[in-house]
């Protein structure tokens, strides 16, 4: 599998982007049309965003085309930054958050990026790397043996380091290292963490980030970076403003539950601005 994944890669890097994202639209056509269990749970997600009964065939189509393009930015390895980040967006938070984070792991304190799968959240990894050189931590979801190997390696080489979504003592590590840590807080794959009202509906959210910004200190920032819909080949970068846990709150149950209620707001917020890109094929709402 893992040189099936290579041979992959090899042919990608060698078909220029706007081909690719030809190529992929019509993948992920066909992919829409015989994925069966994952269009329902991505049909009922976005359902929580514009209402039951809302959501076409064009609207998930979008959806799907999107994530095909993730798949081949990340098997490609075009994406370069800056060329890839919109200048506005891009100015803005190198000049606004940038320096506030730069400050609060000037207090060695660690820092928590929570992220969500919209637009390309590798790209968000890479572009993080980009502005905080040899300091991003990637936490990556439970994949085989051969995909986790091979992710890492991809990730790896656009400036990201990768760690398992179970290595809680190495994410402690990182954070008391003063490093950054990048966590995704809208999929609880293993449903080990909270029952919590989003776009009002129960959904599976974990409690991984509160409890790690609690027990460390760090502060926590809540972002997406969603495609540019003037031009596919750039993406904007986006983030809450509000640092959420700059207080360094106390470790309680209570403390926990209120972090992560409101992160789930800033989440439901940037969702809103793009749920068309809002990758979530898996179930996020308890049934």
């Amino acid at each position: 599998m893992f040189y099936l994944l290579k041979i992959t890669e090899f042919i990608f890097k060698n078909i220029p982007r706007r081909a690719g994202y030809f190529f992929s639209d019509i993948f992920s056509f066909f992919f829409l049309v015989f994925s069966g269990q994952r269009r329902r749970n991505l049909k009922i997600n976005l359902e929580a965003v514009f209402g039951r009964g809302k959501v076409t065939y064009p609207m998930l189509l979008s959806v799907y085309k999107n994530y095909g393009r993730y798949y081949f930015d990340i098997f490609s390895g075009h994406i370069k930054f800056p060329e890839s980040a919109e200048n506005t967006a891009d100015a803005v938070f190198k000049a606004d958050f940038v320096p506030r984070i730069r400050d609060f792991l000037g207090r060695k304190k660690g820092f928590i990026i929570v992220s969500m799968h919209i637009g390309n959240w590798d790209a968000a990894g890479s572009y993080a790397a980009g502005c905080f050189p040899g300091m991003v931590n990637i936490v990556v979801e439970k994949l085989s043996p051969a995909m986790f190997r091979w992710f890492k390696q991809a990730r790896e080489k656009i400036g990201m380091k990768i760690i398992s979504h179970t290595d809680i003592k190495q994410m402690i590590k990182i954070l008391n290292n003063n490093e950054l840590l990048v966590l995704a807080c809208d999929r609880d794959i293993e449903k080990t963490g909270f029952q919590m009202d989003v776009f009002g509906r129960k959904a599976y959210i974990p409690s991984g980030p509160a409890k790690l910004s609690l027990m460390t200190g760090a502060p926590v920032i809540v972002g997406s970076f969603p495609r540019s819909e003037k031009d596919i080949m750039k993406f904007i970068v986006k983030a809450n403003p509000v640092i959420l846990n700059t207080e360094n709150m106390e470790r309680t149950k209570e403390n926990i539950e209120q972090l992560t209620k409101d992160i789930i707001m800033q989440m439901e917020e940037l969702i809103k601005q793009d749920p068309l890109q809002w990758c979530m094929l898996q179930q996020f709402f308890v049934r």
